[in-house]
């Protein structure tokens, strides 16, 4: 059958609708996470004391969700002759309590 305007077949999805299979696993898995919060901190306590190298790398791969990586950004600037006069750079140190 040939389209014709009007005809409801094939629209597609409506904008900002979600899949339901994957709004079936994203519910299980958030159910999972939460039943097992408590069990994972202790188990993430229990490396920490017995492999400290161990909980750094786990700590290090949850970090990846909790915040941004960063990236080099390159840039570059043209600048006039004569437009910089001084540039300081001053280190301080804390003192020794």
């Amino acid at each position: 059958m040939p389209f014709t305007q009007g005809n409801s077949y094939g629209t597609g999805r409506p904008k900002g609708a979600t899949n339901k299979v994957n709004d079936k696993v994203r519910a299980i898995i958030s159910a999972l996470t939460e039943a097992y919060a408590e069990d994972f901190d202790t188990a993430l306590a229990h490396v920490q004391e017995n492999n400290p190298q161990k909980f750094a790398e786990i700590y290090l791969k949850l970090l990846e969700y909790s915040m941004p990586k960063m990236r080099a950004v390159e840039s570059t600037v043209d600048l006039a002759e004569g437009t910089i006069e001084k540039i300081t750079v001053e280190v301080k140190t804390k003192p020794k309590e």
